[in-house]
């Protein structure tokens, strides 16, 4: 079924934030949604989209999100925005003034973004700038396990432009984008939250490969710049001395000598700690999992887990879960193949059960090992706590054990049963 977008079905309204706004549902159900006109989400709206939609534009169309939007995808049914038959289209524009108190954040979530342009014929800021999203004017938008590629902007930020906005970044892998002024984000008057992304072969025509900032501080974490191409500054291009982002565990091509620009060298004031030059050794073909670690990856258990109040994601993109104590460098979390338990997020789940589930107080967990092990069991809720924690010697062959959740809260729980060269990871429901 195809469903044709001509003008914004406005739903019942709901309060959010003190005030009346009118929530909108795409549903998988009708999908694809075919664009044929330029979209405008009006200022009082929440658009919630659901995840396995696909969003294809049959001509140059924008997506202008006055109000706010929450796609949430899942890891194995993205949300996917596209252009018809590869033909471009203009992005997705967060620009409506927000007033400070305005403290909605819009979401990205498990989304594709791909084949968007920006072309140098747009009004003010958004003229050529921010060829997948731009952000502006105080928006607070939150991008996490997506994946933004092919895009292009005639100016600046081929992936992303923020300026005067909020912006957070995490577990995405931004590829492959074009833009005169930071390849694959550009940021002014900014402070942009990058945790635990791949940016790697992006390009900008002049300036900054991966970042351009412009009166901009921000912190990169746990992030990949590789194979980014400029005329100056491959990796990043920092504009003036008011530009001094902070660099944490990173792997950065060419490391801090490298960045380019009026803010580099001695002008350099930010943070730059436990950064690693090395070549991430990264999986580019279309076998396995896209841009995952290789084995001798510098980048394997080279992050880390804290920063500040920022929370770090519990999963990586395709979802694994992130290892406790030590977590990896990029968006895609090193496991082995070898194998045993090797089971990794509870969507392809088939050698590990739970029975019953949804359960009342207790569940027992099931599941067959090919040789003997010792594993460690974890129960941790959905904001990542571990709640409960023991060490097991499993047998080869078929092995059970019963959880008891007496005294725990209803909610979804995950169990992580993790060796020393794999782990499975199930989702459990507890309802009281």
């Amino acid at each position: 079924m195809r469903y044709i977008i001509n003008l914004i079905l406005l739903l019942p309204m709901i309060l959010l934030a003190s005030r009346e706004i009118v929530q909108e549902s795409w549903e998988t159900k009708n999908s694809p949604y075919i664009i044929n006109k330029d979209i405008e989400i009006p200022s009082n709206t929440v658009l919630v989209i659901e995840s396995g939609v696909e969003i294809v534009f049959s001509g140059d169309y924008e997506f202008k999100v006055d109000g706010y939007i929450k796609a949430r995808g899942e890891y194995d049914k993205k949300i996917v925005f596209r252009g018809l038959n590869n033909q471009k289209w203009k992005g997705i524009r967060f620009n409506f003034q927000r007033s400070q108190e305005d403290t909605i954040v819009s979401i990205l979530n498990n989304c594709h973004i791909l084949n968007s342009y920006a072309p140098d014929t747009q009004i003010g800021e958004r003229n050529g700038n921010g060829g997948a999203v731009h952000i502006s004017k105080g928006n607070k938008v939150l991008i996490s396990d997506c994946t933004i590629e092919d895009n292009d902007a005639e100016n600046s930020g081929g992936a992303i432009y923020v300026f005067d906005g909020s912006l957070e970044v995490r577990n995405c892998i931004i590829r492959n984008n074009k833009a005169d002024n930071g390849g694959a984000i550009y940021s002014r008057n900014s402070n942009p939250i990058l945790i635990n992304n791949t940016i790697i072969n992006n390009l900008a025509r002049k300036d900054g490969g991966a970042i351009y900032t412009k009166d901009s501080y921000g912190s990169f974490v746990n992030t990949i710049f590789w194979g980014n191409s400029a005329e100056r500054g491959k990796q990043l291009y920092l504009s003036d001395a008011h530009s001094n982002p902070d660099f944490y565990n990173c792997d950065i091509e060419g490391g801090k000598k490298d960045f380019k620009g009026p803010g580099a060298g001695v002008n350099f004031e930010g943070k730059y700690l436990d950064c690693i030059d090395k070549d991430p050794l990264i999986n580019e073909s279309e076998e396995g999992i896209y841009y995952s670690l290789l084995e001798n990856s510098p980048c394997i258990n080279s992050g880390i887990k804290n920063y500040g109040h920022y929370s770090f994601p519990v999963y990586d993109i395709v979802g694994n879960r992130r290892v406790n104590q030590i977590v990896d460098i990029g968006s895609v979390e090193y496991y082995s193949n070898t194998t045993g338990i090797n089971e990794r997020d509870e969507m392809s789940s088939s050698l590990i059960r739970n029975y019953p589930n949804p359960f009342n107080g207790f569940t027992t967990i099931n599941f067959i090992l090919e040789d003997s092990k010792t594993a460690n069991v974890e129960i941790y809720n959905n904001s990542g706590k571990v709640i409960k924690q023991f060490n097991k010697r499993f047998d080869k062959g078929e092995n059970s054990f019963t959880l008891d959740f007496n005294g725990l809260s209803t909610g979804i729980y995950y169990l992580s049963i993790k060796s020393k060269d794999a782990v499975a990871i199930k989702k459990l429901h507890y309802i009281k």
